[in-house]
């Protein structure tokens, strides 16, 4: 855990790119967190995520993705199975984006610019792409 509030997980995808692997953060305590980014759908990732979610008797009520880059979106299908209806948080698209749209599939996905709380923090969406 980087604090009480924040444990990271790592994307399990080293590589030139992500160096040890996209950083993906769990941010809150008790039963309902946010998790920051979704790395990129391989098959460690998502297993790992939830063994610290069923550790700590945790789900999740919504991701805040930083930028459409797949390394950070490619898990969503696996969240959105497990909690069907998360929130999605997410910048405007970009003119090009990497990968399909964060939007295909089931959730609800909000554009930028609101906020996401999980008990102890409140995170503010990206209202734009990050760079």
């Amino acid at each position: 855990a980087l604090s009480p509030l924040v444990t990271r997980v790592l994307g399990q995808n080293p590589g030139p790119a992500t160096l040890q692997g996209t950083n993906t953060y769990l941010v809150g305590a008790g039963p309902r967190r946010v998790l920051i980014d979704a790395s990129d759908g391989n098959s460690r990732w998502w297993p790992l995520l939830r063994g610290v979610l069923d550790r700590e008797g945790a789900c999740l009520s919504a991701v805040v993705l930083t930028h459409s880059h797949y390394d950070h979106i490619g898990g969503l299908p696996e969240l959105r199975e497990a909690f069907p209806g998360i929130s999605i948080w997410r910048g405007p698209r970009p003119s090009a984006p990497a990968m399909p749209s964060a939007d295909a599939g089931t959730g609800v996905v909000v554009a930028g610019g609101g906020s996401a709380a999980a008990q102890g923090a409140s995170l503010l969406a990206p209202a734009a792409e990050a760079p």
